[in-house]
């Protein structure tokens, strides 16, 4: 898992120094990436930095169908496992 620098999710403060992909376990992200909070299944966007940010709504309606429902996956299996702390 590559590492980031430190980010607190914006909805519940859960501090992320790392991250994965859906497909490439190497691969950093990039600003405009979309990430999910692994304590709170919130939805977020990397921004300047890699500052964790919550991701606007608009940004639905450009995620391609397959890419919202894996999405929408990682959250259902964020939220049925509870919270880590």
């Amino acid at each position: 898992m590559p590492k980031i620098r430190k980010s607190s999710c914006p909805e519940c403060g859960y501090e992320m120094d790392g991250a994965t992909h859906c497909s490439d376990v190497e691969a950093m992200p990039d600003k405009g990436d979309i990430s999910v909070c692994i304590e709170c299944a919130a939805f977020l966007q990397f921004g300047d930095d890699l500052i964790l940010e919550p991701m606007p709504e608009s940004v639905w309606d450009d995620i391609h169908p397959e890419s919202a429902s894996q999405l929408l996956q990682i959250r259902k299996q964020i939220l049925s496992r509870g919270k880590l702390h």
